[in-house]
């Protein structure tokens, strides 16, 4: 992951993004709301810039939301096992 975060964004990967033809609703459901992360999750599965989106994700902290077809709790598990390897 720590070479993700070295690799600069490109100006425009939302412009790429499957997520830009549906509303923000299905990316932030509400706790619990596993259907409506699993719409956003099948939307990431079709989206070419999955890599930036996760890479914007870590960047800003994001704490809660679907980015990269990850949710905020999966986030955390992928930092915390890099946290372990880098250690």
């Amino acid at each position: 992951m720590q070479d993700t975060l070295a690799q600069p964004l490109g100006p425009a990967w939302r412009d790429f993004a499957a997520c830009m033809t549906v509303g923000p609703e299905p990316f932030f459901p509400e706790k619990g709301d596993w259907a409506m992360s699993r719409q956003a999750k099948a939307i990431c599965a079709t989206c070419p810039v999955t890599s930036d989106c996760l890479t914007y994700a870590f960047r800003i902290g994001a704490d809660f939301g679907i980015f990269g077809g990850l949710t905020a709790e999966e986030r955390r598990v992928m930092l915390r096992r890099e946290r372990r390897v880098v250690a």
